[in-house]
């Protein structure tokens, strides 16, 4: 074989290989010479080689798009890649490389023979997508597990396998085990397998119980074709099922044949669903509402159905006239076609015998005869002419026929669709009003089961079960101010049933929340317990307490995490918070005295609750606040004066400049004006 590429080092497909590759193995001889003249496309070459090149990288294939046969053997490749635009490669031979698996090749679907022998490939995976395979040669490789057949069975159309060089394939029975589980395969190692090798190969591996040379169980063959028999069906039920929901589709209809549409109106209410579980009266409701919805649903499922098989008819009765137009025009046109070969036939006949007895007369004898060529010359001329408008004529009349066949078409759809679409509202209107009167007929209910459940609810010793208590959001909220109802639900699950127990089991499941949570931490320091703080009643919220007590406000701490001041720092040199200007800055001592605060890390703890000291700080912490936001509101203020200021002078400073170079550019013209236009101005 001839070297095509005479390069030493390691290489990488490249335009110019390839353009050589196809001057070498292109047509010879005429054909070569008028190939190059007119130049050869890449995108229309459907067979190259590209062998003992020294390739190391597959590229700048992705052009060959037509290219139908790709011999890559005898290189250096490492990795298979950039070969998902040979979509209609047939025939691959990556054979002699270095090679260590088998990857992106799932776009090559019509792919029929591909050629792996002598490479580094352990496992035979990610060829799923080649289901056209018929000829697989992977041998000398390094593929040590049987389960490799396995994998190979999902190839109905393969029919050569030669795996021979493989460590699996020195084992015993390795030819009977691929002869029985591959029950497609003609030709193994590119030796036929008779019938009896199959079936004696078939009755080894299901007879025989215990065997040291079967590398599966017994039953293994028997289990895997069941198994195999089950996906086969399956997979149908599920090609079934997509084409019947495809088909639906185009008649408008998914899902119409189930309670797709019945639940999918309740799948986001959550109270809707809540007022449902009420009683047994509202399960009545929901159910006489499922079957007159499903009726609906039903009768609106058939009309898309019918419908559509009208259109359909309708489509098919439009292809017939329309095919039987094309094929009447192109019979015409064929029988105008064979009339005008036949004419042409007889002159050009006739116009040769004239010429046979002209050579034998003298010139002054030729004038009939001539006369005698132009009369069938202008009969041909215009038997050509006449042809060519009965072909126009022709085409003009079927352009004609298909014009008006489109237009009724159009109309006769149209009028199918504003049909469907009047009655896909007649029912649609159906269902809003049996919509109506459910909601109506189960707020009745719930209102009639809140009034009895709020009465007796009155005798604080009565138990009563609370299994749909979710629906009452006015007394769940009576009760606990802002009780959650996902937690008033979990309470039936409790025997919780008087309003006291449903009190102490919201506030239990308040506190643990609050232990838990992640976030409020600081607050937490001074209220741990849910209960204690509902019992302090003295305490009451402002805007400076609230300031005091999370941390936040217009103190200087914040302002400065918000880049709106230059310092976080007091006077004293501490961090300007709420809690240091109100009881810890040494400036702010005395009014600290009056609290009579105790010198202890929780001080402020014992302070909250004392009723008299907490009245002195709920004031305090609201003139300190209220102090903070003053000096903040002025330090803005005083910012935002001395920025208009800059921008003040900043503006006169650039009229100034134009003004000085306006009057530059009039001083000289001034200095170049006549003294007699200047005069009469002044």
């Amino acid at each position: 074989m001839s070297i095509i590429h005479d390069a030493l080092e390691p290489g990488v497909i490249d335009n110019a290989m390839i353009l050589k590759a196809m001057d070498e193995q292109g047509p010879k001889g005429e054909a070569g010479r008028l190939a190059k003249e007119e130049g050869r496309s890449m995108e229309e070459v459907e067979n190259i080689r590209l062998e003992f090149l020294n390739i190391l990288k597959i590229d700048h294939l992705w052009i060959m798009t037509s290219l139908v046969k790709l011999q890559l053997g005898n290189n250096i490749i490492e990795k298979i890649e950039n070969l998902e635009m040979l979509v209609n490669l047939r025939e691959l031979d990556l054979s002699f490389n270095n090679i260590e698996k088998i990857e992106n090749l799932e776009e090559l679907v019509k792919l029929e023979i591909l050629l792996l022998f002598e490479n580094r490939i352990s496992v035979i995976e990610n060829i799923n997508t080649l289901t056209e395979l018929m000829i697989f040669s992977i041998g000398n490789n390094r593929i040590d597990s049987w389960d490799n057949v396995i994998y190979l069975r999902q190839f109905s159309a393969l029919r050569s396998l030669n795996m021979a060089g493989n460590p699996c394939a020195e084992k015993l029975n390795f030819r009977s085990y691929v002869c029985a589980f591959l029950p497609n395969l003609t030709y193994y190692e590119y030796k036929m397998i008779t019938l009896t090798e199959r079936n004696d190969a078939c009755q080894e591996y299901r007879c025989y119980s215990d065997c040291s040379l079967i590398f599966m169980s017994s039953s293994s063959l028997e289990k895997l074709e069941a198994r195999e028999v089950k996906e086969t069906h399956e997979k149908e039920e599920k090609e079934k099922a997509k084409k019947e929901l495809e088909y639906h589709m185009e008649a408008y209809v998914e899902g119409l044949n189930t309670d797709e549409l019945f639940i999918t109106m309740f799948k986001d209410d959550k109270e809707g669903l809540a007022l449902l579980e009420m009683n047994d009266d509202a399960k009545d409701l929901q159910k006489i509402f499922y079957e007159q919805m499903m009726e609906v649903i039903e009768q609106l499922f058939s009309i898309g159905l019918r419908q559509h098989k009208v259109r359909e008819e309708e489509m098919t009765l439009f292809m017939a006239c329309v095919n039987k137009a094309k094929e009447e025009n192109r019979l015409n046109s064929q029988h105008l076609m064979e009339e005008f070969l036949v004419k042409k036939a007889e002159v050009f006949h006739n116009i040769r015998e004239l010429a046979k007895t002209v050579e034998d007369q003298n010139e002054e004898d030729l004038s009939s005869q001539i006369d005698e060529m132009q009369k069938h010359s202008d009969s041909y001329h215009e038997f050509c002419q006449k042809t060519w408008y009965d072909l126009m004529e022709a085409e003009l009349t079927l352009f004609e026929q298909l014009e008006e066949t489109n237009g009724n078409f159009e109309r006769n759809l149209n009028d199918l669709v504003g049909s469907f679409i009047e009655q896909a509202q007649s029912l649609f209107t159906h269902i809003r009003n049996l919509e109506q009167n459910f909601s109506e007929q189960l707020n009745e209910c719930a209102t009639h089961y809140l009034t009895n459940l709020n009465v007796r609810l009155e005798d604080r010793n009565l138990n009563v079960p609370l299994e749909l208590i979710p629906v009452q959001k006015r007394a769940a909220g009576s009760w606990l101010g802002k009780g959650k109802l996902d937690k008033v639900i979990e309470l039936t699950t409790n025997g919780v049933s008087t309003k006291e127990d449903i009190r102490e089991t919201l506030l239990g499941e308040w506190q643990a929340d609050w232990e838990e949570s992640t976030t409020g931490r600081r607050t937490f320091q001074l209220f741990p317990n849910v209960q204690e703080k509902m019992r302090m009643k003295h305490l009451q919220s402002s805007q400076g307490l609230v300031h005091y007590i999370t941390g936040h406000g217009p103190y200087l701490a914040s302002i400065f995490r918000m880049n709106l001041s230059e310092t976080s720092l007091c006077c004293c040199g501490g961090e300007v918070t709420p809690k240091h200007v109100t009881l810890e800055c040494i400036f702010t001592e005395r009014e600290r005295a009056e609290l009579l605060m105790p010198i202890q890390a929780n001080a402020i703890y014992h302070v909250l609750r004392d009723v008299d000291r907490w009245s002195y700080l709920y004031e305090r912490a609201d003139r300190v606040s209220k102090a903070e936001r003053d000096r903040h509101m002025d330090e803005l203020k005083e910012r935002r004066r001395q920025k208009q200021d800059q921008d003040l002078r900043q503006n006169r400073q650039e009229e100034t400049t134009e003004e000085e170079a306006k009057s530059e550019d009039n001083g000289d013209g001034e200095a170049t004006s006549n003294s007699d236009e200047t005069l009469p101005n002044w």
